[in-house]
């Protein structure tokens, strides 16, 4: 109907002109006949689309046992090293275990044959012998100062806050509770082991002669 009539005061189309122009949209009214038409224009730019870098590839699981490894591990407890000993042999098929712990002179043994060839040692953090009692974290500390480069795992019944921040202090990459189950724990080492090496950007795995830290 005209805007000048009774039945529109041309409100409407103010509105719509001025939504049209807020919206940057060009707005057109017009009859032929009988016929209103109504058309709304707006411009609108395509831009290219953005190269997306594809996404890295996720490196591919490591197949545990595969990997040949030496291993050594130190505790008091000969159910202990025997328990150990059969989860890494269980696990690891491929892995080379020794374990030691029989007396302080044992050790001493353990020491030497780390620094000959060995890719991961787990120690127990309390070692009581008759008249003698040693600390995981300082064998620990006597290891990495004459060169060994591999995992050190400490193995302990404690484990607070600060008992953790000691055993990192010792130079040791992880710590492990008593009562992880055994397929648990050669899980864990081997994920330990295998970041220890990416962080290195080392070739293989398995090398027995990990690249310097």
């Amino acid at each position: 109907a005209p805007s000048g009539s009774s039945l529109s005061c041309g409100v409407g189309l103010e509105h719509i002109a001025l939504m049209a122009n807020v919206a940057g949209i060009t707005a057109e009214l017009w009859q032929e006949g009988d016929t209103v038409f109504f058309r709304a224009t707006k411009r609108v730019f395509v831009l290219p689309a953005a190269s997306v870098a594809p996404e890295p590839e996720p490196e591919p699981p490591v197949d545990a046992a595969a990997l040949s490894l030496h291993i050594a591990c130190l505790d008091d407890s000969a159910i202990a090293c025997k328990t150990l000993s059969n989860a890494f042999e269980q696990h690891l098929p491929n892995c080379v275990v020794r374990t030691f712990g029989k007396d302080p002179a044992d050790v001493e043994k353990f020491k030497r044959w780390t620094q000959k060839r060995c890719d991961i040692v787990v120690v127990d953090q309390n070692l009581d012998f008759p008249g003698e009692c040693l600390l995981g974290t300082d064998v620990v500390e006597e290891l990495i100062a004459a060169g060994y480069r591999g995992l050190v795992c400490v193995r302990s019944g404690n484990n607070s806050a600060a008992d953790g921040a000691l055993y990192r202090q010792s130079g040791a990459h992880c710590h492990l509770g008593k009562d992880v189950r055994m397929k648990a724990l050669v899980e864990a080492l081997v994920r330990e082991y295998v970041a220890l090496h990416q962080s290195q950007s080392s070739g293989l795995l398995g090398s027995a002669t990990p690249p310097p830290l």
